[in-house]
């Protein structure tokens, strides 16, 4: 008989079962199976090429087999909705956003990503700017962050303070008339100017025949 096409590959099997972040630890690695399999038990074919899981013998998904000790393995497609959204989020994608309200906003996220510690923290600041412009909208926004900047005020706590005490309205009010030209003053032996004598007559009830 002729040899297999496939050469002939040494297998381990063996059971496991997943934990509630729905990955499998096998040779000190984790593997990822469908979310929704997340605390069920596995039997696994592991090799020098891949790993195998199934679930009463039927086949459930296949990973490249990785050496990395302590790593981790994890297909897009076994992810939650929510988990996809943090895994994709980047500081790139949070400056690009930015950019698109204003320069204000793209400075107080560009001094809030030092203070981020990973992919959650991260993808949860970014989701906080966006329900404040989704709130308050991007001017509104914009402004807020402008004085923001200026006073480096990073947390999205006091941003919403601001917004929704209409702070933001007020300095831009102030602004413009810091910028606006000054009104002309009147001088005081002007015709119109009575005086405080004039109205100190009429509280007396004495009348006051000058002009």
């Amino acid at each position: 008989m002729p040899l297999p096409l496939d050469r002939y590959e040494t297998a381990e099997w063996g059971r496991t079962r997943a934990g509630i972040d729905y990955h499998v630890t096998i040779d000190e690695h984790s593997y990822s199976v469908p979310n929704q399999h997340r605390g069920m038990e596995f039997e696994y074919k592991l090799t020098s090429t891949t790993l195998e899981l199934f679930m009463h013998s039927k086949h459930v998904t296949t990973h490249t087999r990785s050496f990395v000790r302590g790593g981790q393995t994890t297909l897009d497609s076994h992810r939650t909705q929510a988990h996809n959204a943090v895994a994709g989020w980047t500081p790139a994608t949070s400056l690009e956003w930015a950019k698109t309200v204003g320069p204000g906003t793209e400075a107080v996220v560009s001094m809030q990503l030092p203070k981020l510690s990973n992919h959650y923290f991260g993808y949860r600041g970014l989701a906080a700017m966006k329900r404040l412009h989704h709130d308050f909208g991007a001017l509104r926004l914009e402004q807020a962050c402008l004085y923001a900047a200026k006073h480096r005020v990073m947390n999205t706590e006091d941003l919403r303070r601001i917004l929704a005490g209409n702070l933001d309205q007020l300095l831009a009010r102030d602004a413009a008339s810091q910028n606006a030209s000054p009104k002309p003053v009147l001088p005081a032996n002007h015709e119109n100017v009575r005086g405080a004598s004039h109205y100190l007559k009429i509280l007396n009830g004495e009348e006051d025949n000058e002009p």
